[in-house]
């Protein structure tokens, strides 16, 4: 199980990563809504020559094992057809590495295996950049503050929770006053 690293920032790391606005903003459809980590809702630039553009900050260093992308399903599916993820330590898209090129399909997964502090979506020639949610996974991320390795954890200067973060674990495995019980 992998940790979804765009929703793990903030103090507690249980917050998504903030994100830059687009290029420009279709009204009601903001960039943050690009890892809100719902599917009914849309980040939309407006309809105007690109490049567009789309950026996730991890606030510190990441491993990108992969990345999932769910791409608008409608009429403008075919607008992120060449658009290009990159992954890299610049907060100028152009300086960093590409991890994948989008084509039209509905969920696209690409393995990325980079380190950055950043993850771009760029659409060079689109006359926008539409999509639902963009996740992005590390099987290698570091617990929260105050809170102790698991058995089986990975270097612990860099892997504190294995595959998987705290919040995720948390989630798993309730505490004892909030778990249920089946008669059967």
């Amino acid at each position: 199980m992998a940790s979804n690293v765009a929703r793990m920032c903030g103090p507690a790391q249980n917050e998504a990563c903030p994100v830059a606005a687009l290029s420009t903003v279709l009204a009601g459809s903001p960039a943050t809504n690009g890892n809100d980590g719902l599917f009914t809702s849309v980040a939309h630039s407006q309809v105007t020559d690109g490049p567009h553009t789309f950026k996730i900050d991890f606030e510190q260093m990441r491993n990108v094992h992969y990345i999932k992308f769910y791409n608008q399903v409608d009429l403008f599916v075919s607008r992120i057809t060449g658009a290009l993820i990159l992954v890299g330590s610049s907060a100028s898209w152009a300086d960093n590495t590409i991890c994948a090129t989008l084509n039209t399909n509905a969920v696209q997964e690409h393995d990325c295996n980079l380190s950055g502090k950043y993850i771009f979506i760029v659409a060079k020639t689109a006359d926008a950049l539409n999509f639902l949610e963009l996740q992005v996974f590390s099987n290698c991320t570091t617990c929260p503050a105050n809170t102790v390795s698991l058995p089986g954890s990975t270097s612990p200067a860099e892997c504190g929770c294995p595959a998987g973060s705290y919040e995720e674990m948390r989630l798993l495995n309730p505490s004892e006053d909030s778990r249920t019980y089946s008669r059967f």
